[in-house]
């Protein structure tokens, strides 16, 4: 059975690492994609068969996460997670003290809600003495998009995009953190590539979205690079789940894509001035 679990345990699949993916206005997919989580049974060896799933309310291409502000309605992906877990349990008619495994994507995507995937995550896992499986978000983003299309045996996933910035103390060229995935499951290479370095990328298809940097499209293009837009998707996720290692709740950690921003201008200002310094 799945993870030693019996056929009738549940599983929690949360999949809330890049809300600003979202399925192309033209497109038509047959499952629920975007970010959000789905409670799933265990059926047989390797099986898990959906029960329940919530998608957090989409966002266009190019809007960004709203940010509560002190007294606001607003509600971010981050605070729906919790009750939505709540929801979930109570439409199947389920203790949520009866899931028994739960998986969670990783990362790379955003800093909060990796984070608060990931303490809920672990919450979860020590209440129910649960099996925690952590997913690379890149995995996650190829079984989804797998489910919508062809894709060949080897592909790379562009995750954590950042363009151009230039501070008071440097520049920082565009960039996004790159893995690289040979299906089903095996992650073979990670890597923050720039458009200096991306011959470094060995496959010829990028999943990518609208947030890839003109840079890097660019000489993605140049190098031939078939473009893939990427899906998200919780029920996606609970396909992998069965074939990926488990971790104690103590080890899951996120995949930051980069050092924080305020890391990262910190260490070019202490660079400014030591060189000052030598002048």
């Amino acid at each position: 059975m799945t993870h030693s679990l019996p056929a009738g345990s549940f599983v929690l699949s949360i999949e809330t690492s890049n809300p600003s993916i979202v399925a192309l206005t033209d497109s038509v997919v047959s499952f629920a994609c975007g970010s959000g989580v789905a409670l799933g049974k265990v059926t047989g060896a390797n099986e898990i068969e959906l029960v329940v799933v919530e998608i957090f309310e989409a966002r266009t291409q190019g809007e960004k996460t709203p940010r509560r502000r002190a007294g606001s309605q607003i509600d971010r992906h981050d605070d729906q997670l919790m009750p939505a877990i709540a929801r979930l349990c109570e439409r199947a008619g389920v203790n949520p003290g009866d899931v028994k495994l739960v998986g969670v994507s990783v990362g790379p995507g955003g800093y909060t809600g990796l984070r608060i995937a990931i303490t809920c995550a672990k919450m979860v896992c020590w209440l129910n003495d649960a099996i925690c499986i952590p997913v690379p978000s890149a995995l996650s983003v190829v079984a989804a998009t797998a489910k919508a299309c062809s894709l060949p045996a080897t592909v790379s996933v562009a995750l954590a995009s950042k363009n151009e910035r230039t501070w008071k103390y440097g520049t920082e060229p565009a960039s996004a953190h790159v893995t690289t995935i040979v299906l089903p499951y095996t992650v073979t290479n990670i890597q923050v590539i720039d458009a200096d370095s991306f011959d470094q990328m060995t496959s010829d298809t990028l999943i990518a979205d609208s947030h890839f940097p003109e840079q890097l499209r660019a000489r993605a293009i140049e190098r031939g690079v078939t473009l893939v837009h990427p899906l998200i998707s919780p029920v996606a996720m609970l396909d992998l789940l069965p074939h990926l290692p488990a971790v104690s709740p103590e080890s899951l950690v996120p995949i930051y894509g980069r050092d924080p921003d305020a890391v990262t201008q910190w260490q070019a200002k202490v660079e400014h001035e030591a060189k000052q310094r030598e002048v």
